[in-house]
C-alpha cells in the first residue's frame, strides 16, 4: 500500500525490491545465492551510476524524485481518462443506434409501401416495430449514460 506523503523513490525501491524478492524465491537455491551477492555488490557500490552525491547540486529530475506524490492527482487524471474514453465510445454507440432506427424506419416504410401480401406483410411491420421500439429504448439508455459520464467528467475537472 502506498502512502500519500511517500516519495517516488521509496515507492520505486519498494517495488524493485518486491519483484527481485519474488524472482529470487522462484529461482534454485545456487541461483538465490548469486543473486543475493549480485545484490549485495550493487548495495554496497556508492549509489547508481549517474547519481549525484549528497554534497552535489540535485539535478532537476532528482528533485521530482524526492517530492511526494499526490496520489490524489493520479487518481483523478485516471478517472478523467477513463471518463472521455467512455464518454468516446458512448457517442460512438449512440450515432450506432441513430443510424440503426433510421434504417429501420427506412425498411418499415418501404416494407409498408411495396409488400400488400398479408399475413406476410403484417409479421415483417411488426418486427419491425419491435426492432425500432428496442432501439429507441438503447438510444435513450446510452443518452442516460453519455450525460452521466459527462456530469462525472465536469465533477473530476472541477477538482
Amino acid at each position: 500500500m502506498v502512502n500519500p506523503g511517500q516519495l517516488f523513490s521509496e515507492v520505486l525501491e519498494q517495488y524493485a525490491l518486491k519483484v527481485a524478492n519474488l524472482f529470487i524465491e522462484s529461482a534454485d537455491s545456487s541461483t538465490q545465492s548469486e543473486l543475493i551477492q549480485l545484490i549485495n555488490r550493487i548495495d554496497t557500490n556508492s549509489g547508481a551510476p549517474g547519481l549525484l552525491s549528497g554534497d552535489e547540486e540535485k539535478s532537476e529530475w532528482q528533485e521530482v524524485l524526492e517530492a511526494p506524490v499526490d496520489w490524489g492527482s493520479i487518481d483523478r487524471q485516471w478517472f478523467i481518462s477513463l471518463f472521455r474514453q467512455r464518454i468516446e465510445r458512448h457517442q460512438r454507440y449512440r450515432n450506432y443506434l441513430e443510424k440503426a432506427i433510421e434504417q429501420t424506419r427506412q425498411r418499415y416504410q418501404h416494407i409498408q409501401n411495396s409488400i400488400f401480401r398479408e399475413p406476410f406483410r403484417s409479421s415483417l411491420l411488426h418486427r419491425h416495430t419491435v426492432a425500432l421500439a428496442s432501439y429507441q429504448q438503447q438510444l435513450a439508455a446510452a443518452k442516460r449514460n453519455h450525460q452521466l459520464n459527462l456530469n462525472q467528467l465536469a465533477h473530476f475537472e472541477r477538482k
